[in-house]
């Protein structure tokens, strides 16, 4: 999954990327944006690289403890700067980022949870605006698979909630796209 975002971050190595200029092209057109991340040391490493091309940006991941982690959200929300990087497990829940609307998936995780919680930072009780939220999918990422992985959970999760009927059917009808090799 580190190699989603740029397979030379494994290395500490910051260089121009897709993803990377993806997520450049969002800040030209939004005030701010919270980029998640899975990997710790790919956050520090996109926080750096949105700094290096003047994008003031900071990190929080767990190696920060809970009140430097407040403090940043408070300067996040305050406009001190305009990116706000973000390991999954470090301030998806009981968080309130809704002084931004957008929000950019550098990396996906496969837990439908953390993906749902991480929406959930933003869009809750207090947002103002319509949320956007993008998941930059490139060739040669494992992203389009995660993503299809957290929809079928979501689709699961929803055929669960409406009934068995309808969470039979959806089974069927994937175990046929299998055999069929769809």
């Amino acid at each position: 999954r580190r190699a989603s975002v740029a397979p030379w971050l494994l290395d500490g190595d910051v260089r121009e990327s897709e993803k990377l200029s993806a997520l450049l092209r969002t800040l030209d057109s939004a005030p701010n944006v919270l980029v998640w991340v899975y990997h710790r040391d790919v956050c520090a490493s996109v926080s750096e690289w949105l700094n290096a091309h003047g994008v003031g940006a900071r990190s929080v991941s767990g190696e920060n403890d809970v009140r430097e982690r407040d403090d940043i959200i408070a300067r996040f929300a305050a406009g001190e700067f305009r990116a706000l990087v973000a390991t999954l497990d470090s301030i998806r829940q009981g968080r309130t980022l809704t002084c931004t609307r957008n929000v950019v998936y550098a990396q996906l995780d496969w837990r439908r949870l953390s993906w749902r919680q991480s929406q959930g930072r933003v869009h809750r009780i207090g947002q103002r605006g319509t949320v956007v939220l993008e998941v930059p999918l490139l060739r040669g990422t494992l992203d389009g698979y995660m993503l299809d992985v957290l929809r079928r959970k979501d689709a699961d999760a929803d055929a669960t909630v409406d009934g068995v009927e309808r969470a039979v059917t959806v089974d069927a009808m994937r175990l046929r796209a299998c055999l069929e090799g769809e």
